[in-house]
């Protein structure tokens, strides 16, 4: 078992590999896993069309504030701000989407690795950071794939 300040040092490195790890999953997994009929990306009822998040996280209030893909690596496609509404771009918005919120489910996962290489209360403690590091941004995806598809269906109307 590893002392708490090797664990500490350990994990600066094992964070960021399994977030590498993760994207390079969902890059690497065919485009037609990420249709609107996967059961994973679905929105559920109780979402509400995204205003759920809205509603109980007043995600509009913290958003603007976190980083996207891109703002590590320049090749990502942009999520933070639309600037292309073409239905090809939005179509393309709505796969990343999926792709980003698979990547952050993903990244969660590897919390109980630190069960093998510390103690108990390390690997809670890294749950806690997994879910915090992760969950606003599955959140954030949750919140904009809704909208932009009921954005991309009035349009389809008209």
């Amino acid at each position: 078992m590893l002392s708490d300040s090797q664990t500490i040092a350990i994990s600066f490195i094992l964070w960021p590999t399994f977030q590498f790890i993760a994207s390079r999953i969902a890059n690497k997994l065919p485009i037609s896993f990420y249709n609107d009929n996967n059961v994973l990306f679905k929105t559920k009822k109780w979402e509400k069309g995204g205003s759920f998040y809205q509603t109980y996280f007043r995600i509009k209030s913290w958003k603007e504030y976190m980083p996207d893909s891109s703002f590590f690596n320049k090749n990502k496609y942009a999520k933070k701000r639309i600037t292309d509404f073409s239905d090809e771009n939005l179509y393309r918005f709505l796969i990343e989407s999926r792709k980003a919120e698979l990547v952050h489910i993903l990244s969660v996962l590897p919390f109980w690795v630190w069960i093998i290489i510390s103690r108990v209360e390390v690997m809670l403690l890294m749950l806690l950071y997994a879910l915090i590091a992760n969950i606003p941004c599955i959140i954030i995806q949750r919140y904009n794939r809704p909208r932009i598809k009921e954005y991309l269906n009035r349009r389809k109307e008209l």
